[in-house]
């Protein structure tokens, strides 16, 4: 939101249903950072509020963080509406750690990278590519790492795992453990 409501536009964020108060969250930092009232706002839509919105005169352009799924259906409705559409969908950029890495700063933005907020981010680092040289003593750093990290609930402050954000991801991860 930052870069469009810098170039003087505004915008309105339709989040995930189970995000509501991080989308709250992030209209009172805005807020607090004294943007214009109105500039940034936020709505608990439906997929026919969403259909309706991007055929509202009003919406310029549409961007879609999200499945490939989702992605087809806004972008087919917003070919349809003749907007700008951005799509973000499930991308896996390549973590590259290279022979002559600071492997303490790798290992660290590694970890970060692929666990922040439980693993359950869409840019989370998902594709490790290591140098030979240095991918032995990588990849052993990086399982100690992991294994130091704290589980436990999120609201305590030396935990850095906590719980799955639904009951489905929970139950799809559970499913691919046990094909293993």
């Amino acid at each position: 939101a930052v870069p469009i409501l810098l170039a003087g536009n505004s915008y309105l964020l339709k989040h995930a249903p189970n995000v509501l108060g991080s989308a709250e969250l992030i209209g009172k930092v805005f807020a607090d950072a004294g943007f214009p009232e109105g500039i940034f706002g936020w709505v608990n839509a439906t997929n026919d509020g969403v259909s309706h919105a991007i055929n509202d005169r009003r919406i310029a352009a549409v961007t879609v963080t999200g499945s490939v799924r989702a992605g087809a259906a806004i972008g087919a409705q917003a070919g349809a509406a003749l907007k700008k559409c951005v799509l973000e969908l499930g991308g896996s950029d390549p973590f590259i750690v290279l022979n002559d890495a600071d492997l303490d700063l790798a290992v660290n933005a590694a970890v970060a990278g692929r666990y922040q907020n439980t693993g359950q981010v869409c840019a989370a680092a998902k594709r490790f590519i290591v140098e030979a040289g240095v991918a032995d003593t990588f990849t052993q750093r990086f399982v100690d790492a992991v294994k130091a990290l704290k589980m436990g609930a999120p609201d305590e402050e030396d935990n850095y795992i906590g719980p799955m954000a639904r009951f489905d991801l929970r139950d799809e991860l559970h499913q691919q453990v046990q094909a293993t």
